[in-house]
């Protein structure tokens, strides 16, 4: 019996080349980053206007921390302040990983799609979980990770 190696469709291809790029991009952009030490937050930055008036977090507040977090190696404390952004890593990195292999001829099988429909469908899920969680533990809890909103709530 003989083993037929599954060929990558020319889409497939495409979107391979194009995560192959932004990932060197990004490989790039984390030495730059740790060569110049830079970082992103500014609490004087622009406010959320969910949080200016209504002392809530939005869906994504601390996705930029988290992203700064990410970069310097906390991963538990970027989960902790936007879990979106650990969870597109993961993400990217499961589709990119099994691409790769098909693209040089370890993996024989065809990706699953469906899959990856599914986590985006939990990413959503995910979003809209943690928006609810966080402020309600705010709130009723008086448990503010952040601690820019909580001074409202007291």
């Amino acid at each position: 019996m003989s083993s037929t190696k599954y060929q990558m469709s020319r889409t497939e291809k495409r979107i391979f080349i194009l995560m192959s790029v932004l990932l060197g991009l990004a490989i790039c952009f984390i030495v730059f980053y740790h060569l110049k030490d830079i970082r992103f937050y500014d609490p004087k930055g622009t406010p959320c206007g969910l949080k200016m008036y209504f002392h809530l977090y939005c869906p994504g507040c601390g996705g930029t921390r988290a992203i700064d977090a990410f970069l310097h190696g906390h991963f538990l404390h970027s989960f902790r302040l936007q879990p979106l952004i650990t969870y597109l890593f993961l993400y990217f990195m499961s589709y990119y990983i099994p691409s790769l292999l098909l693209c040089v001829g370890i993996r024989k099988r065809k990706i699953n799609y469906k899959f990856y429909l599914y986590a985006l469908w939990g990413m959503l899920a995910l979003i809209i979980i943690f928006f609810f969680a966080r402020n309600l533990l705010m709130i009723f809890g008086g448990y503010d990770y952040i601690g820019e909103c909580i001074r409202f709530w007291q």
